[in-house]
C-alpha cells in the first residue's frame, strides 16, 4: 500500500494534476497495468 499526505490545500507547491499523472505512471509501470486505468483509481480514492 502507497500512502501520500500533501499539506498544499491551496495547490501552491504541489499541482495535483500534475502529480497524479507522474504517480499513475510509475504505478501503472510497476504493477504492469494500462496508465489510465491506475489514473482513474487514483482520482476515485481521493473523491472517498
Amino acid at each position: 500500500m502507497i500512502k501520500l499526505v500533501s499539506f498544499d490545500v491551496w495547490n501552491t507547491l504541489l499541482d495535483i494534476t500534475i502529480m497524479i499523472k507522474a504517480l499513475g505512471k510509475a504505478l501503472s509501470e510497476l504493477l504492469n497495468l494500462p496508465e489510465e486505468e491506475v489514473i482513474e483509481k487514483i482520482i476515485k480514492t481521493r473523491e472517498e
